[in-house]
């Protein structure tokens, strides 16, 4: 993952100051800070969920700007994300909670069955 004066902003507000970063693989990175510091900002540009208002982003080798929406998907399903509040259906079993996590690379009839 790399990050090439990658910068977000909000209106007039700033959440990322132009950030350059490169993780190469196999690498653990710890991101810590204060409340605001843009942490938050910076995983949601990692996982593709969020671009950037300036720079770049690449993710497992691909420029995330270039991709278009079927090759975005199918980055966005290479990449595991945990969040703070985790989003977990209540009423499902922790297996269907799972299951659901995957269907981005499950075809249609699979899904279904």
């Amino acid at each position: 993952m790399a990050l090439a004066g990658a910068a977000v902003r909000y209106g007039a507000i700033q959440a990322l100051a132009p950030t350059t970063l490169t993780i190469g693989a196999g690498e653990r990175v710890a991101v810590v800070g204060p409340s605001g510091a843009g942490k938050s900002t910076l995983l949601r540009l990692a996982a593709t969920t969020l671009a950037p208002s300036a720079g770049a982003v690449e993710v497992l080798g691909h420029d995330v700007a270039a991709l278009g929406a079927r090759a975005l998907r199918a980055l966005r399903a290479r990449i595991g994300a945990v969040h703070q509040q985790l989003w977990l259906v209540p009423r499902a079993t922790v297996m269907q909670n799972v299951v659901a996590g995957r269907l981005g690379r499950t075809s249609l009839p699979r899904a279904l069955a």
